[in-house]
């Protein structure tokens, strides 16, 4: 059975020792670039019996059936453990009111965690304003396992606390103790690293060929004139931005499904998304294909401006094309630019369309679009940079829906799997 202590050097951790931290508070979560998701198991008292659990006021108490006045039942303290989780890189769905919608996207809890209560020592009594104060300690064993067949163990962390703040009841102690052993167990940088693969497999970020998401295909429009083809057109293109950088993307369905390149989210769960209308929104990145440069995210909310999406084998050279994008600056957002399809080519054994249209670093992820407003490819800054002027690569369509494992129905035939 595993044991970490928390005192030893990052990354040289799970050595059998019992962990012992005084003053527990000092230490704090740290946030982290991936959610882990993970069922959260009710306290589990596991002091053995006529054990000690200390002095409430006058009257000394061990673990048995009596000791239930000070310690409560197992299941009262779920409040204070989804507190202890809240805003942490452990995602628990049962903590929430309603569904998180990063768990739409991802298949089951990768583990378990239950903490244990394995020692307690109140120390406390009732003052005349009727609060408990005193000096309390005890030690929580946070287990980890496994959520599969094996519920193999992945590592026990015991932590002991020292509390001496007043408290309103000695449940609330026992809450105090829960929050301040977690924040110990979410700071310790080599759990996050043992745990985070444990987790990409319960994720849809890695597209399965038979993993199909069916999406209603938007029907295209008529435009009047120039003027309304620009404008409907830049309703659908985004901003799409975190803490590293920007790019563009372009919402394909009217449940907020979009598209951007991989290299614009890299390893980001969640991005800002700037619309046309200048409001700014989160999105989930839902899945990905870093070999292809794709990536599909979903926005929090419904009815958005679609783009309608063509077929990029149709696409001929010569054609009239324009690009949609944020500029090298993010205040030039839903910048359109007018070229041609200058050819078709393959770089490393990839698809690409090849144009003259003005593309620079914040375009990546913008759409390529015709002359009636079908998108027919995805910009890509990326393989741009190869000492030839005036040319820029784009992603065909074609290949978005092929390797982003997408299939586009009437609506009366959609439906996300």
């Amino acid at each position: 059975m595993k044991r970490i202590n928390i005192y030893s050097v990052p990354g040289i951790a799970f050595i059998a020792t019992i962990v012992t931290l005084f003053f527990c508070a000092s230490v704090s979560a740290q946030e982290r670039g991936k959610n882990i998701p993970a069922k959260l198991l009710d306290l589990k008292f596991g002091m053995p019996k006529k054990a000690s659990v200390g002095r409430v006021h006058t009257t000394n108490y061990v673990y048995d059936d009596r000791a239930k006045v000070v310690l409560g039942e197992e299941n009262y303290y779920r409040d204070a453990l989804c507190e202890g989780f809240d805003l942490s890189y452990i995602l628990v769905k049962d903590c929430y009111w309603q569904e998180p919608p990063e768990f739409k996207f991802i298949v089951k809890e990768a583990i378990c965690i239950r903490p244990v209560l394995r020692k307690i020592n109140f120390g406390v009594s009732k003052s005349t304003r009727g609060v408990y104060e005193g000096r309390t300690t005890g030690t929580v064993d946070w287990q980890i396992t496994k959520n599969d067949e094996s519920h193999d163990t992945i590592v026990i962390v015991p932590v002991q606390c020292v509390l001496t703040s007043n408290y309103f009841s000695t449940k609330a102690i026992i809450d105090s103790l829960l929050g301040e052993s977690a924040k110990v167990l979410l700071g310790i940088d080599s759990i996050y690293e043992k745990l985070l693969p444990l987790s990409e497999g319960n994720r849809k970020q890695t597209v399965v060929t038979n993993d199909t998401i069916y999406l209603e295909k938007v029907k295209l429009p008529k435009f009047k004139s120039p003027k309304e083809f620009s404008g409907k057109i830049n309703q659908s293109v985004v901003t799409v931005s975190h803490d590293d950088g920007f790019g563009s993307g372009f919402i394909i369905s009217k449940e907020g499904h979009l598209l951007t390149n991989y290299h614009v989210v890299k390893d980001h769960d969640r991005v800002q998304v700037k619309l046309s209308i200048g409001i700014t929104i989160e999105a989930t990145v839902m899945r990905t294909n870093e070999e292809y440069d794709m990536a599909l995210l979903i926005l929090n909310g419904s009815e958005f401006s679609a783009l309608s999406i063509g077929n990029s084998d149709s696409c001929y050279i010569g054609e009239n094309v324009f690009a949609i994008g944020t500029s090298a600056d993010m205040e030039l957002d839903q910048t359109m630019t007018k070229g041609i399809i200058s050819g078709r080519r393959t770089i490393e054994e990839h698809e690409y369309l090849q144009t003259d249209v003005s593309i620079n670093r914040g375009s990546s992820g913008g759409p390529l679009v015709n002359e009636i407003g079908e998108v027919i490819g995805m910009v890509t800054a990326k393989k741009i940079g190869r000492g030839i002027e005036g040319i820029g690569f784009v992603i065909p369509v074609n290949e978005i829906i092929t390797h982003m494992a997408l299939d586009f129905k009437p609506a009366s035939q959609s439906s996300q799997h």
